[in-house]
């Protein structure tokens, strides 16, 4: 915090955002910020709220709608890129264990090199979705290349055990 001449308080930037982050309320269900620390970078996810909001390297898409993850899919169908979604729900431990790993894959130059695309869904926003692609355990990771489900992994373990080799395995075949 810094004080001007007059000696009122000023805020930093920085300060500023912490400061109205620790008033917004975390729980479930709620339209709030969510703050992941990570590798000294601060992102942010939930509802789409600065989901593009990233240092360097890939973006993970979050999506909303069933139109809009059917849109996606077509037009990697032309182009035979790999689709990787992860479906996750709030307060959900073993999510959050794997949302580091994911971030780190969609900056990873050899799968934005390859042009896979990674997008996560959020399961209490969007439950149509989840039932669109059978998805009843979280979290759960599909491979969706030619517009068909490839592979999926369903849980937490599992998926920071396969995550990488199943990426790479489809990414570069």
């Amino acid at each position: 915090m810094l004080t001007s001449k007059t000696g009122h308080r000023l805020f930093t930037a920085s300060a500023l955002l912490m400061l109205l982050v620790s008033f917004a309320p975390f729980g479930q269900g709620n339209k709030s910020i969510s703050w992941n620390m990570q590798s000294s970078k601060t992102r942010m996810f939930r509802n789409g709220i600065f989901s593009a909001f990233f240092v360097r390297g890939g973006e993970i898409r979050e999506v909303g709608s069933l139109s809009e993850i059917e849109d996606i899919i077509i037009e990697t169908v032309t182009n035979g890129k790999l689709v990787v979604i992860d479906f996750a729900a709030y307060n959900c431990p073993p999510c959050e264990m794997v949302a580091p790993i994911y971030l780190d894959l969609s900056e990873s130059e050899e799968f934005t090199e390859k042009g896979v695309q990674f997008l996560k869904v959020n399961v209490n926003d969007s439950p149509d979705i989840a039932t669109k692609f059978n998805v009843d355990g979280w979290p759960s990771v599909l491979f969706i290349q030619e517009g068909k489900e490839q592979d999926r992994i369903v849980g937490g373990n599992a998926v920071k055990l396969r995550l990488y080799d199943m990426v790479t395995k489809y990414a570069f075949s």
